[in-house]
């Protein structure tokens, strides 16, 4: 990780991270023992090149590398996007089963000139990152994530924990 804003431990084996970006992209990890999550040669999904930052190459070699399970595009690169540093947060384990499992997080701004943080979630059950309007309370963006293990087959697969089933499911696993 190259910004790590706050990680908090999933179960005894993986964390769940906040990471602040280089340039143009925020991102949420999940952290195992060992993982490499690509800093200097890479920024959320993007090829990176550190002696030059606002050029993202189109290849790289990402062999070996854990990708981030969610990325936005921030605003001092992009008008089409939701913050300019990510704030880690917490996976919600509550009695509402619709956000079980979700992680809630937040940025602190769309820009340096004014501090208008706001509230995401995501890894909810509908795969989307949800924006609310923190003064409101209302959701007033929803962003599809990125699905890696969209239609992967777990049916049988043994010696996984409860909460990496539940992270693969959010991923796009299914158990048929």
């Amino acid at each position: 990780m190259e910004g790590p804003s706050k990680t908090i431990e999933e179960d005894a084996y993986r964390a769940i991270g906040g990471d602040v970006g280089q340039n143009a992209f925020e991102t949420v990890n999940v952290i195992g023992s060992g993982d490499n999550l690509g800093w200097r040669i890479m920024e959320g999904n993007h090829c990176f090149d550190y002696v030059h930052p606002n050029d993202h190459p189109a290849d790289c070699d990402t062999s070996g590398l854990t990708m981030p399970i969610l990325e936005y595009q921030n605003c001092n690169v992009f008008s089409d996007c939701e913050g300019i540093s990510i704030t880690g947060g917490y996976v919600y384990r509550g009695g509402n089963e619709e956000w079980d499992g979700t992680y809630f997080f937040g940025d602190w701004s769309a820009s340096f000139a004014t501090m208008d943080g706001r509230l995401l979630a995501g890894g909810s059950h509908s795969e989307t990152v949800r924006i609310w309007d923190v003064a409101t309370g209302e959701v007033v963006q929803e962003i599809h994530s990125p699905r890696p293990y969209d239609g992967l087959d777990i049916t049988g697969v043994t010696g996984l924990t409860d909460a990496e089933v539940r992270m693969l499911k959010q991923l796009g696993a299914v158990e048929r």
